[in-house]
C-alpha cells in the first residue's frame, strides 16, 4: 500500500487534530516547536517539492500512516524541517526549529 503524499497527512494531523510537529533530540530532552516564517497566513498548506497532493479528511489511526512517515521527518544542519530532502516550505519560505539535525514528531 504506498503512502499517500507527506503534505496530505501533515496537514491534516496539525489542522484537524490540532497537534504541533516538534523538533526534538533523541532522548526528548530538548523539544523545539517547528515554526512558519512570519506572515504565513493560518491554515495555509505545506508544501513539498517533488510531492503533490490534497490534504485528506481523516487519518485512520489503524494505518498509521503517520509512524510511517516519521523517520523520515527531520531537521536538517541549519534547523530547517525536512521529509526526506524537502523542505517544509509555505508561501513566505521554510518552516525551522531552533534545534540542528534533530528528530521531527
Amino acid at each position: 500500500l504506498p503512502l499517500p503524499p507527506p503534505c496530505s497527512c501533515l496537514f491534516t494531523l496539525c489542522l484537524l487534530q490540532r497537534q504541533v510537529l516538534c523538533a526534538s533530540n533523541a532522548d526528548h530532552t530538548q523539544v523545539d516547536p517547528l515554526r512558519p516564517p512570519a506572515g504565513v497566513p493560518l491554515g495555509e498548506k505545506l508544501t513539498f517539492e517533488g510531492y503533490t497532493g490534497e490534504p485528506i479528511d481523516v487519518i485512520n489511526p489503524k494505518k498509521k500512516l503517520l509512524e510511517k512517515l516519521f523517520p523520515d521527518l527531520k531537521t536538517d544542519a541549519d534547523g530547517v524541517a525536512k521529509y526526506k530532502d524537502a523542505a517544509f516550505m509555505t508561501t513566505k519560505g521554510v518552516c525551522a526549529a531552533s534545534l540542528k539535525d534533530a528528530l521531527v514528531r
